[in-house]
């Protein structure tokens, strides 16, 4: 079997993170498999270096970045914009789409997997092909990204109703984007995040920190792109209230992007010396391990990799009740949630330091629920089931 990948990203976040993991999965179960994507980065360095192949082939996204004035002329003159930059995409794309489905035939692929809900080319080639296509939606485009389609909403959708089948990483994402009549075609499967093994060596580590044990420095994580949907600035806040109690509070702000103003913030709220912004890391397990909880404010997370990620190495989580969080969270079952701003964040961060035996317990049962259903090998039985439905005679055997 060999699929055929189209991947929106060269950088190396979330979604491309869980398809590296996937491909090298499949990989090992004796599926080739080739990603095509628009340019190189440090996703193909990856790649290459697992020797996973790879297409480079400039194709563009087909949504936008649209933001609207409040004045009517510039209104306009920016509607006028986006339909001109949306018509250019679209001739461009009519333009490369023979070579690239050549590019793509010499390649004899059975399926082609679609690994964006930003990117529509993927599902152009198979069509042209008559190759089944898979595709796998991994966001909320305009939630998290405010992203537009370049074609009316209803049209682009339409597209992805075309696919053999519907990848949804979360409940939510299935409920954000599919209608009763297209569910027979869908199918909920959560990204595999750690191996087993890797599951277990983190658990055990995890197991050696006792969190909030060292009474003289309380240590927060906040883990993502620098956005402000992530909610870096909330948690800001939320420290601010909880030194009034707790002096010795820290927090730790890993991810790229602007920090500027955030550390503008941090010395507005007279806290900065108690924040540290520690950038882009490799391994942010190593943040995870040491910390004394993990802070996800992010609102409307399609899944929550971060989420899953703090389960593994035994960290508390702390998230904002909303999309793929609060699918993975249960309150006071196996993680804290909240929804009302940095107060009530505020006060769940307290939480976790005056009640210990709660904190275990969560702690606990986060591990053994992410263990039975986040793995690598979780994830990969499912995906091998779709293929398997698409191609009876063709499965892998796991």
């Amino acid at each position: 079997m060999h699929i055929v990948f189209f991947h929106h990203s060269s950088a190396l976040y979330g979604a491309s993170r869980s398809l590296l993991g996937l491909v090298q999965a499949l990989s090992a179960q004796g599926c080739r498999c080739t990603v095509v994507v628009a340019e190189e980065g440090e996703f193909t360095t990856q790649l290459e270096a697992v020797g996973v192949a790879y297409m480079v082939f400039p194709f563009r996204w087909a949504m936008q970045y649209e933001w609207y004035s409040r004045y009517a002329l510039k209104r306009w003159l920016q509607k006028l914009y986006y339909r001109r930059q949306a018509a250019k995409t679209k001739r461009y794309h009519l333009k490369i789409l023979p070579e690239l489905c050549a590019k793509v035939a010499s390649l004899k692929p059975t399926l082609i997997h679609t690994n964006s809900s930003v990117i529509n080319i993927g599902g152009k080639v198979a069509a042209a092909l008559g190759i089944p296509h898979i595709w796998h939606i991994r966001e909320f485009a305009d939630l998290q990204y405010y992203l537009t389609p370049i074609k009316p909403r209803d049209q682009y959708f339409n597209q992805i109703y075309q696919a053999d089948k519907i990848i949804c990483i979360s409940k939510a994402i299935q409920d954000a984007h599919l209608t009763t009549q297209y569910l027979y075609k869908s199918k909920i499967v959560y990204n595999g995040v750690f191996s087993e093994k890797v599951f277990l060596q983190l658990g055990a580590l995890g197991e050696q920190k006792v969190r909030f044990a060292d009474d003289k420095q309380y240590t927060f994580v906040i883990v993502g792109l620098i956005h402000p949907h992530k909610g870096q600035s909330e948690a800001l806040k939320a420290l601010a209230r909880m030194m009034i109690k707790y002096p010795q509070a820290r927090l730790q702000v890993i991810g790229g992007g602007d920090t500027q103003p955030l550390k503008a913030l941090a010395q507005k709220l007279k806290i900065a010396q108690n924040v540290t912004f520690l950038g882009e890391v490799a391994n942010v397990h190593q943040y995870l391990l040491e910390a004394d909880a993990c802070l996800v404010c992010a609102r409307n997370e399609a899944f929550g990799r971060v989420t899953v990620e703090a389960m593994a190495c035994r960290c508390p989580v702390i998230g904002f009740k909303s999309g793929g969080t609060a699918e993975i969270i249960r309150h006071e079952h196996n993680g804290l949630l909240y929804e009302k701003g940095s107060e009530q964040l505020a006060k769940a961060m307290e939480r976790l330091v005056r009640e210990h035996e709660l904190c275990q317990q969560m702690i606990h049962k986060a591990w053994q629920e992410a263990f039975r259903q986040y793995t690598d090998e979780a994830c990969l039985s499912q995906i091998l089931t779709v293929y398997h439905e698409l191609h009876p005679n063709k499965k892998p055997q796991p």
